[in-house]
């Protein structure tokens, strides 16, 4: 199997769910995968006061090169909106 054949996601959990928490969480991830970068990372759940500032982290790792898609599990649409008011992105899977 080629690695191109296979998407690889990985999320962050709450525990991890602060600026550079989310950085640091990836990076044993990627060596645990033996990968230079993941398709897609997803937040696992809102965690209050933290998901916007977890997401962007993630967007500095999108941009880094980390993560190729950055994505959201089980957040609500009110939750989406602030994302997109304080940042102008958001995730494309949810």
């Amino acid at each position: 199997m080629l690695r191109e054949d296979i998407k690889v996601t990985t999320k962050i959990s709450g525990c991890f769910q602060y600026h550079q928490e989310a950085k640091t969480s990836i990076i044993p991830s990627l060596n645990g995968l033996k990968l230079p970068s993941v398709d897609a990372a997803l937040i696992r759940w809102s965690v209050p006061h933290q998901y916007v500032d977890t997401w962007r982290a993630m967007i500095e790792m999108r941009d880094a090169g980390l993560i190729r898609s950055i994505d959201m599990s089980n957040f609500l649409p009110e939750h989406l909106q602030r994302l997109a008011d304080e940042t102008g992105e958001m995730p494309a899977i949810n």
